[in-house]
């Protein structure tokens, strides 16, 4: 195993994660970072970026880019027709009566957002097309309740992440740790339950905290040239007509097992459909609006799959570094108990890809032998290893938080301090929690 090399490694995270705050363009930063650990690793450097970084970002842009585009274009349909807005004036409109800015409102606001995010979550919509999907909704809210665009890419990126987590959730992460351990989707139930339960409590209090921290300084909505109309003075569909498209598509995807691209085409078709009244108002006339917005739905799924899929490339250059697998190996051999070895390796790998899903299926691949040698229960793993997933890979490098602070048009460094307590914090304890749990009562497995 070469030092060199794990300097490598080491020097092109902290650099992509630390130039990513400082606002340099990942498009330029995952590349360039790639061939210093490229470079370091004694690689050959045209093959290394044309095949192995290329190679990752080609499957992630194959395997997501019409399922990103698709939920961009539904997400651009709900804030441009108005139906983001009737929603959200809708649920806040039910329990808040007077100042939308009292503690119930705000309350309010981050509960409705948490069972929403948690609808779409153990529906199975896959987390990035849940958090561009809800955007809107959040932006809404926010502006509705005064409250900072700051805060807009935290209540859109944390609220569904205790769902994700949870036992039974049909997302990838949980169907690819069932496959590896042989067990199911909701193994680890009880503890994983506990476990959940405190992060999504966690997170109300949390997000609570923070908007009303944010109050007490002053800082309230400033609206962008470019936001949609969010006024009370405009015509806004129905309620129930906005909420429509999104229990088709949660229907369609859960309980027809039709493909996700499939349940979000049709969601996007019914939201045109049914909204076009007040989708396609405005001073351009209806084709120049409805021009105006497959363009901007466009231009956001293009943006966000590039950023998304360049990540994916450095991701799989690191992963195929010679140094890789030895100093995976290497941690691997430390002397704390199998179940704490375990869920620090997965939370260490899902860091360097940047991505819960790959991450896992490498991590579970590596700790799976040494669990079995140990007699560790494979629920006990299982669920340790979703939590652990889930948790530092979400740094600033991750696909989710870059292209959340995008749509709010917010910069990483004002954005990110709720987003890393709750993303990052949040799930490493909710591991450590289960791991606790097992290790005091074997008898859960």
């Amino acid at each position: 195993m070469s030092a060199i090399g794990i300097i490598g490694i080491l020097i092109g995270i902290v650099l992509l994660i630390w130039l990513t705050v400082k606002g340099i363009h990942v498009v330029i930063l995952a590349p360039a970072c790639a061939l210093l650990v490229i470079v370091m690793n004694q690689m050959a450097p045209l093959t290394s970026l044309t095949e192995v970084f290329m190679g990752g970002a080609m499957g992630f842009f194959k395997n997501m880019f019409f399922v990103l585009l698709l939920g961009a274009l539904f997400a651009q349909i709900f804030e441009k027709s108005g139906a983001a807005l009737s929603i959200t004036n809708g649920i806040l409109g039910v329990f808040v009566k007077g100042d939308m800015r009292s503690s119930r409102g705000i309350l309010t606001c981050v509960i409705s957002q948490i069972v929403i995010a948690a609808i779409f979550m153990f529906g199975g919509i896959d987390g990035m097309t849940e958090l561009i999907t809800v955007f809107p909704i959040c932006l809404a809210m926010c502006k509705k309740m005064n409250i900072t665009r700051n805060l807009v890419p935290a209540l859109a990126f944390t609220t569904g992440v205790w769902a994700m987590c949870s036992p039974g959730a049909p997302q990838a992460v949980n169907e690819i740790a069932a496959k590896l351990c042989g067990t199911t989707a909701s193994a680890g139930l009880v503890p994983g339950i506990i476990a959940a339960a405190c992060m999504a409590v966690f997170t109300i209090w949390y997000l609570y905290f923070e908007m009303k921290r944010a109050m007490k300084l002053g800082l309230t909505f400033e609206s962008l040239p470019d936001d949609p109309d969010m006024s009370d003075e405009r015509r806004l569909p129905n309620f129930w007509v906005s909420i429509i498209p999104m229990a088709v598509i949660f229907a369609t995807y859960n309980f027809l097992h039709l493909q996700l691209v499939t349940a979000l085409a049709i969601g996007v078709i019914l939201s045109f459909v049914l909204l076009m009244p007040t989708l396609l108002e405005g001073e351009k006339g209806r084709f120049g609006e409805f021009t105006t917005v497959l363009s901007k739905g466009a231009d956001v799924g293009v943006r966000i799959t590039i950023i998304a899929a360049v990540l994916a490339g450095f991701g799989n250059v690191v992963s195929n570094t010679p140094t890789f697998t030895p100093l995976i190996e290497k941690l691997s051999s430390t002397p704390i108990p199998i179940l704490f070895i375990c869920l620090v390796l997965v939370a260490v790998i899902c860091a360097i890809t940047s991505n819960s899903n790959g991450g896992i299926q490498v991590a579970l691949n590596i700790t799976i032998p040494m669990a079995q040698q140990a007699g560790v229960s494979m629920a006990a793993l299982h669920r340790v290893a979703i939590f652990a997933a889930s948790s530092l890979n979400t740094l600033p490098t991750n696909p989710g938080v870059m292209i959340t602070c995008q749509l709010a048009k917010v910069p990483m460094k004002a954005a990110y301090r709720p987003i890393f307590v709750l993303t990052v914090v949040a799930p490493f304890v909710g591991a450590v929690i289960v791991a606790v749990l097992y290790m005091l009562f074997p008898g859960m497995a």
